[in-house]
């Protein structure tokens, strides 16, 4: 691909049509449009399929992913953690589902709590250690 475009580049419809029309009139294969045209090798093959599946040479429109819906439950996160505040992320996730019917990952629970400024814990707490305690306690002498 020397010489082609970075990877972030959307191929004009005219290229498009350029590839498509040299491989479909039998004139190259879809590597060798890649290299004449100078695009990647996958990006001639998937111009190609989608030319082949769809009809057409225009570009897919770029999409975003959808919004969170989680703004909307702000005010019943908040109020969990105020009755809670040692909750974790998959009680919060499971606190939703119970009282909103609402299903949500533990990770966009964390991303939307970072970013309304709100922590909490991630795991629940652990189980003691089996050694005991190794240090004394304050106010306590570690002569025996």
């Amino acid at each position: 691909m020397a010489g082609g475009m970075g990877m972030s580049t959307t191929i004009s419809t005219d290229l498009r049509r350029r590839i498509v029309k040299a491989v479909t009139e039998g004139e190259m294969s879809r590597r060798q449009a890649a290299d004449r045209f100078m695009v990647s090798p996958a990006s001639a093959v998937r111009i190609v399929k989608e030319f082949k599946v769809y009809g057409t040479v225009e570009a897919p429109a770029a999409t975003r992913p959808p919004k969170s819906k989680l703004p909307a439950h702000e005010g019943l996160i908040r109020e969990m953690l105020a009755a809670d505040p040692d909750a974790t992320l998959v009680e919060i996730c499971a606190m939703l589902l119970a009282k909103a019917n609402f299903s949500i990952t533990d990770g966009a629970v964390c991303r939307f709590l970072k970013r309304i400024d709100l922590r909490v814990k991630k795991k629940a707490s652990s189980r003691t250690s089996r050694r005991g305690r190794t240090s004394p306690k304050s106010g306590e002498s570690s002569a025996a």
